[in-house]
């Protein structure tokens, strides 16, 4: 009958009658379905100016990584972990400070560095596009990551395990 129907109408209430009765034949006391069903959806965020913050971020951090860090240091380098917004490495050099003080400086923020620390500076505080050292000037001794947004490590002078879980 339903091969016969002549208009949406038809096809509709035949197809709607058949899943009544094949929903009665087939579901019991003993097995249910559930059907759900959103009847309307919100979008009340601009889903798309989080998707361009997010392309610009992942932009901004493959440049720096690849025409920056990798152009200084070469296969003396070895990134560790990267987020949306940080990057941890292992770099073998003799004083990266000095690295920093000669040729990185133009990327970094060092507010954060203790005030008697002589690559602290505030030119660049707070400023977006700069890359600050989470760590204020420390040395990682150990790192370890086994997914992203959780990790622990150690510092150079500290034998403390500090342990990041980022929700």
């Amino acid at each position: 009958m339903r091969r016969e129907a002549r208009n949406r109408f038809e096809k509709d209430y035949w197809k709607l009658l058949i899943n009544s009765v094949f929903d009665r034949l087939i579901y019991s006391e003993n097995l249910m379905a559930i059907h759900q069903h959103k009847e309307t959806i919100k979008f009340d965020k601009a889903i798309y100016v989080g998707s361009e913050i997010l392309d610009v971020s992942k932009t901004f951090m493959y440049d720096f990584h690849y025409n920056v860090m990798k152009n200084k240091y070469n296969n003396k380098i070895r990134l560790l972990y990267s987020d949306t917004d940080s990057l941890i490495y292992n770099i073998r050099t003799f004083n990266f400070f000095n690295d920093i003080r000669n040729d990185l400086f133009p990327y970094f923020d060092t507010s954060n560095y203790p005030k008697d620390h002589y690559w602290f500076s505030e030119n660049h505080k707070n400023q977006p596009g700069y890359f600050k050292d989470e760590m204020g000037g420390k040395i990682l001794k150990e790192f370890v990551s086994s997914r992203p947004k959780l990790y622990a490590y150690k510092t150079e002078n500290d034998d403390e395990v500090k342990k990041k879980l980022k929700v």
